[in-house]
């Protein structure tokens, strides 16, 4: 779809420049694809999710922006989950459909849920 082509596009010039990657951030970008992550845009099919979670995976192992950027993922995400994005980004769509309960993490369908709803809220904010 259009959504997962702008996210192709975007992430080869993210790949190409850190300032990309900054002013991806500075347009509330990372909030926008931690959403599509978890399905949460109308386009949210399996390889939209998977095309964001790489974009996220190549920003978060910037050696210019990639704290910034986890730290923003951290404002939609648990710690826990975040850091996946920076350092095993193949697990990050499997831990998000399963459930976890340690004490680093609690997540579940409640949490999910609850995540997603905050991510259509923010989106539509965004698209207004």
């Amino acid at each position: 779809g259009v959504a997962g082509g702008v996210v192709e596009v975007v992430g080869g010039l993210c790949g190409a420049s850190p300032d990309v990657i900054l002013e991806l951030r500075k347009a509330g970008g990372v909030s926008a694809l931690t959403s599509m992550v978890q399905g949460s845009w109308p386009e949210g099919t399996l390889a939209l999710r998977d095309a964001a979670v790489r974009l996220l995976g190549l920003c978060a192992r910037d050696p210019h922006h990639g704290s910034s950027i986890l730290s923003d993922i951290q404002r939609c995400l648990p710690a826990a989950l975040a850091i996946r994005f920076a350092e095993n980004e193949e697990s990050v769509l499997s831990a998000l459909e399963q459930d976890h309960a340690t004490p680093e993490l609690m997540w579940n369908a409640n949490s999910r849920r609850e995540f997603q709803e905050a991510m259509r809220t923010a989106s539509s904010r965004m698209c207004r």
